[in-house]
Parts: C-alpha cells; structure tokens; sequence
C-alpha cells in the first residue's frame, strides 16, 4: 500500500513538472512572438472592416456550401469551398485579438505571409474581398429562387464589395506614396544605391554600421531620413507599420518582425519593381 502511494505520488510530482515546462516553452514561444513588434497589421479600423468582410464571406459561402451539397450542386459547392478558405485567411490575418496572444494563430499568420505573400497586403486583401464577394454573388444568385435569400446574400456580398473596393483604394494611394517617397530619395542621391547607403549611416543611431550586423534604420530613423534627405512628409506610425511589412517580404524569410529595415531591404526596393502595400 505504502509503495503505491509512493508511486502514485511520483508520478503526480512528474506530471506537474512536465506540465510547468509546457507552460514555460509556450510563454518563451508568445514572448517571442509579441517581442518583435506590437502589432504588424497597421490600421486598426480596417483591420476590423476586414475581419468582418472575411466573416461575412465565410457565413454566405458556409449557408451555400451547406444547401448545394444537398442539392447535389457539387460544382457549385466547391466554388464556395474557396470563397469561404479565401474568407478564413483574411480573418485570421485580422482578427482582433493581441499580436502573439495565440500560438496556432501566431503560426497560422506566419504560413500565411510565407506561401500567400500577396494576401498580407492591404492591397491583396481588398482584391481578395472583391473577387470572392463576386464569386460568392454569381454562385449564390444562380442557385437560390428565394427573395429572401437574395435579400441578404445582396447585402451581404455589398458590404464585401464596399470593404473590398475601400481596400484597395487605400492600398493603392499609399503604394503610389510610397513610390513617390522612392523616387524623391533616388533624386536626391544621384550615385544611386551607393550613395543612398552612405546618406543613411549617420540615421542608423539604433543599428549602426560597427554593430556587426550592417546599418538599420528603425521607423523612427526612417522617417527622419526621409524628411530631410528626401524633403518627403513624415508617415504615421500605421503606415509605417505596413511600409516596412511590405518592404521586408522582399527578402524571403522577413515575414516575422518589422523591427528595422536592412540596406538589403533599401536595395530591393530602390532597384527592384514596384511595391504593393
């Protein structure tokens, strides 16, 4: 009696250390998570358009899916299949809850922005809305003789339209800023990339050169460079979030923090193609 006691005793002391390393490894993984950056989704009113949109979009596909399949309307059904895994990416990119808080969605958003690239952006999202409200509108309308139904699948499918289009509309105002800010900067340092990496040196007071780690510049820094190197206004700390989002996804492996920006991201973006934002 006295040995099973014992065992038992150990076994339980063996649990609850193996219970508190599972609760430590998951704090050091939020930590790691939150420690990068607050929060890399940049407008926190959009943000929440967005995640209504992507809901809405998962409700009307998911109210389909769920009729055709007994409808035998297979085809049909599988196209609401994409709008409603369309309409969950656009949630999980948005949903509001604390950068870092959930671990499957900490990892959910870094497959994302890794294997959907395009999507992350506020540009992508709004084009995505757009699309799979309209694919979501011809699947639906054909499909359904009730007034009713046509009556909210109208309403619904508006207001996906409406966020989508409003998406776009900003995504494409400041990219074509933030092209702008490029080319006033590749103006004002006619030796090119060269000389643009020497104008930023004496800006890199939190990453400087003799770091090891090459020059950086923070949002902070970032603005001031370009305000008095390229005469450009100074972006909010929103944008600034979105640009260096953005202009990180250039290198691969760069989805995860938007910390600082390299003279290797500068580079991409001053030589290479336009930026969607």
């Amino acid at each position: 009696m006295d040995e099973a006691q014992e065992q038992m005793a150990e076994n339980a002391s063996m649990g609850q250390n193996r219970f508190g390393q599972f609760g430590e490894q998951m704090a050091q993984f939020q930590n790691m998570a939150g420690a990068e950056e607050d929060d890399d989704r940049g407008l926190p009113a959009l943000n929440i358009l967005f995640f209504g949109a992507g809901c809405t979009l998962m409700f009307g596909s998911f109210l389909g899916m769920f009729t055709m399949f007994f409808s035998f309307s297979f085809a049909d059904c599988l196209g609401l299949v994409y709008v409603f895994c369309f309409g969950m990416v656009v949630a999980i990119l948005d949903a509001p809850v604390q950068s870092g808080a959930n671990p499957l969605l900490v990892m959910a958003e870094q497959s994302i922005s890794k294997y959907f690239t395009f999507l992350t952006g506020t540009t992508g999202k709004g084009t995505c809305l757009l699309m799979s409200a309209c694919l979501l509108a011809c699947l639906m309308f054909s499909n359904f003789d009730s007034t009713l139904l046509k009556f909210l699948e109208f309403w619904m499918v508006g207001g996906v339209v409406f966020v989508g289009g409003f998406g776009i509309s900003i995504g494409s105002k400041k990219t074509h800023d933030l092209n702008n800010v490029r080319e006033q900067i590749l103006n004002s340092c006619p030796g090119g990339v060269h000389q643009v990496e020497s104008a930023m040196c004496p800006y890199a007071l939190t990453f400087p050169p003799d770091n090891g780690s090459g020059h950086c510049l923070t949002m902070e820094e970032f603005n001031k460079f370009i305000n008095e190197v390229a005469q450009c206004d100074e972006y909010s700390h929103e944008d600034l979030v979105l640009i260096f989002k953005s202009l990180r996804q250039r290198r691969p492996g760069m989805h995860k923090s938007v910390a600082k920006l390299t003279m290797e991201d500068v580079e991409s973006w001053l030589e290479g193609r336009r930026i969607l934002i």
